[in-house]
């Protein structure tokens, strides 16, 4: 990764904790089969620091999709698609409430998941500042 001399590197993306990333990520995949995993923010730090970059800062915020917007997103197949609900609706209940699932019957009508916004830095950079050089 090439930054700019004083650069940063921006990272908004779904970050899961320990609680839900064995669920989370089997969801995902069932929905998408592309999805590789999404990662901890701890590991995301790591990957960030063995790559030079330190964090600067790092913020959470919650979003919620429309569930049948969101899981219709990549044109699945009916099949596919009812995997995904039958997914979601098998999970254990604390981790519906960790996910603020929202269903109406056999319906499921949302999900909130949470978003790091990360915010990098070289290493470099930071240690040249605090140095005043």
């Amino acid at each position: 990764m090439y930054l700019s001399r004083g650069g940063y590197f921006v990272l908004i993306d779904s970050v899961v904790t320990k609680i839900e990333d064995e669920d989370l990520n089997r969801l995902e995949l069932i929905r998408d089969t592309t999805h590789h995993r999404s990662l901890r923010e701890e590991e995301i730090t790591g990957i960030a620091e063995a790559e030079g970059l330190l964090v600067e800062n790092i913020q959470v915020f919650l979003k919620c999709h429309d569930f049948a917007e969101w899981a219709r997103r990549l044109k699945p197949s009916e099949q596919q698609y009812e995997a995904t609900v039958k997914a979601f609706q098998s999970l254990p209940d604390r981790i519906k409430r960790e996910l603020q699932l929202v269903e109406d019957g056999d319906k499921i009508i949302s999900y909130t998941d949470k978003k790091r916004f990360l915010l990098f830095q070289e290493k470099l950079i930071i240690l040249l500042s605090l140095l005043n050089l």
